[in-house]
């Protein structure tokens, strides 16, 4: 193993990967780029990309994400890596797809036959000639897929002896399944840009392009994206962020080959992976970025400690290991901002290190206050910090 790396020059390195620099270019490049973009709050799609172009018009961006997905279909709609859903460019997209359907079928088949029965429902198995019968031409609402399909709309209750006691319709475990078997997904937007609301299309007729890798052939794809994005990385990060195996995983780093190395970061803990290239930058720092909650940049690790002193991690992530919005200068995680009801963009700088950074900060955020005009971002899962910063003054 040749010397131990430089952490600075590492994560500059890293971020300017990640264009925290402001030098991305197209929506589904950055996608690309970045493996996916974390696609369970629209906001953050939106604000991902915003934040790795030149500083411009927010309404811009809205109109560059929308075309992407519904019109140019560049980007697609897929649940996969930690049960999640991504939004995940072309390249990508049939290890993503493959990963969901060597992975997730037996899981969400499991978890529909639960709520089926509960509800008194049909089986998962009778809903799969009906579902796709209604969707031959185009995408439907799944308001408008259940007066099709008229089971669809049966209700089960959800966590009936706590205080979160509700119901849900059963096409919400039925089109879940059956996205990650490769037969439907997400396809268009409804309503607001920052809005969850969305109709259901045929894999088949809306990404006809669009078939799961092999198993092996997907997981070997992703953990050389991931390498290349967010490298150098532990091997138990990338299990983690796929949600594969841990001896998928060295299978991986096996048909990687010669590609993949090991290294040692200087203060890190442990050896870590990486591809064969450039590691460091001596370049300029990587000045101040303001990322949205649960972008890709912080959500791909389970130890943080290299990019995030542990000691200011708890305002910044919830119970459940959401990510709140985070103020990152020259690839470190410096504190946390938010949107106040009136559109403007307050931050806090938690890290001592960072307190050098305070006015560059405070220029960022009247820069994104600006470009937002007047568009108000919430998290859709809030930390502590965010809930603080977001009230008003």
């Amino acid at each position: 193993m040749s010397r131990p790396l430089d952490p600075v020059r590492v994560l500059r390195a890293r971020a300017r990967r990640a264009h925290l620099d402001r030098s991305g270019g197209g929506v589904a490049a950055i996608a690309d780029r970045l493996v996916a973009l974390h696609g369970s709050d629209p906001a953050t799609v939106h604000v991902s990309v915003h934040a790795r172009q030149p500083m411009r018009p927010f309404g811009e961006l809205i109109d560059d994400v929308r075309r992407a997905v519904d019109d140019d279909r560049t980007l697609v709609k897929l649940f996969a890596m930690r049960r999640t859903l991504h939004y995940v460019g072309r390249p990508l997209a049939p290890a993503v797809l493959g990963l969901a359907v060597h992975r997730l079928v037996a899981d969400r088949a499991k978890s529909a036959a639960k709520f089926l029965a509960e509800a008194g429902a049909p089986p998962l198995e009778a809903y799969r000639a009906p579902v796709l019968d209604a969707l031959p031409s185009g995408p439907h609402t799944v308001e408008a897929l259940q007066e099709l399909v008229p089971e669809l709309a049966l209700r089960v209750g959800l966590s009936p002896d706590s205080v979160y006691a509700s119901s849900a319709p059963v096409s919400r475990f039925v089109l879940e399944a059956m996205s990650v078997q490769g037969l439907v997904l997400r396809a268009t937007g409804v309503g607001s840009w920052k809005a969850g609301k969305i109709t259901w299309a045929r894999l088949d007729r809306w990404a006809p392009w669009l078939s799961p890798a092999d198993a092996r052939v997907a997981y070997a794809s992703l953990l050389r994206a991931w390498l290349d994005a967010f490298g150098p990385g532990r091997l138990d990060d990338f299990v983690w962020w796929a949600g594969v195996t841990k001896r998928d995983a060295k299978l991986a780093v096996e048909d990687l080959g010669a590609d993949v190395i090991s290294v040692e970061v200087r203060g890190w803990p442990g050896p870590r992976l990486a591809l064969r290239g450039p590691l460091e930058d001596d370049g300029p720092p990587v000045p101040v970025s303001l990322l949205p909650s649960l972008d890709p940049s912080g959500m791909c690790w389970t130890d943080r400690s290299p990019f995030l002193d542990p000691s200011w991690s708890r305002p910044l992530w919830d119970n459940t290991g959401n990510l709140a919005p985070t103020i990152w200068v020259d690839g470190r995680i410096v504190g946390g901002w938010a949107c106040r009801p009136d559109g403007e963009v307050v931050t806090r700088v938690l890290d001592p290190a960072g307190a050098e950074h305070e006015g560059a900060v405070r220029d960022e955020a009247a820069r994104l206050t600006a470009a937002l005009d007047g568009r108000v971002v919430t998290p859709r899962f809030p930390t502590p910090l965010t809930k603080e910063l977001s009230r008003r003054p």
